[in-house]
């Protein structure tokens, strides 16, 4: 998956992304810098066991940038 702004999404990264609209919405808004941190931050992992525990924080995280700045994100 690539998004609007040309970042390459990892296959798992778009399914955790994909079972939150929400959090796809305001990942979408991001400047491509951030989308760039999350996506390094989750890839970047050398263990599974830490890519999955990544992969189920990461919706969690983005919610989070969404609400400390409220004018950056996409209307819900």
């Amino acid at each position: 998956m690539i998004t609007r702004k040309g970042i390459a999404i990892p296959e798992k990264f778009a399914r955790t992304l994909g079972t939150d609209a929400r959090a796809l919405a305001i990942f979408e808004a991001m400047r491509p810098s951030c989308q760039n941190r999350y996506v390094k931050w989750v890839s970047e992992a050398k263990r599974e066991e830490t890519k999955a525990r990544r992969l189920k924080k990461v919706n969690e995280m983005i919610l989070d940038y969404g609400r400390r700045h409220p004018n950056r994100r996409s209307p819900p």
